[in-house]
């Protein structure tokens, strides 16, 4: 996984994924879990068979400070994964306004991506909304099945007009 801001997209995604098996109460608790976040680009080089045996052991430690690089520059991901954490309320409440429907009736996988993006939203310029528009297309196509790409997008517009014509935003 590189140091890209897709990279640190994927580290929340996982992060904030893990949190439907994990119990987190406090933010200490948050930060263990985000720092003990799997590395993705190496599960799925080993799950798909792109990297050979040799490859990943010749490659272990190269892989292992790259991981940890991501974590020490992850600001993104640390800021995305907090933001959501701390604001999740907030930012179900806006999702099931224009979703219509309540957050138990959407997948797992859309409902963290959809918390993700629309936290970038609310906290970001907006002349740069559509990037975390795109990004959430993107992880909806990496994890998600072949409806949630159109599903993520469709909503995301309308959260993307809702915020921008009311001028919602979050601290962070």
């Amino acid at each position: 996984m590189g140091n890209s801001r897709h990279a640190q997209r994927q580290l929340a995604f996982q992060t904030l994924y893990s949190m439907y098996f994990t119990q987190v109460a406090t933010l200490d608790e948050l930060k263990k879990l985000f720092e003990s976040t799997p590395d993705a680009a190496a599960d799925d080089a080993a799950r798909t068979g792109n990297a050979s045996a040799a490859d990943n052991t010749k490659n272990e430690n190269a892989d292992t400070a790259m991981h940890e690089h991501v974590r020490k520059a992850g600001d993104l991901a640390w800021h995305i994964v907090r933001g959501v954490w701390e604001n999740q309320s907030r930012i179900d409440a806006l999702i099931t306004e224009v979703a219509n429907r309540s957050m138990s009736r959407i997948g797992r996988i859309e409902q963290v991506i959809l918390r993700m993006a629309s936290f970038e939203m609310m906290t970001t310029k907006a002349s740069e909304i559509k990037i975390p528009l795109s990004e959430a297309v993107i992880l909806s196509e990496e994890f998600g099945d072949a409806r949630s790409r159109q599903f993520i997008n469709g909503l995301l517009n309308g959260i993307s007009r809702m915020v921008t014509e009311k001028g919602m935003t979050l601290n962070a």
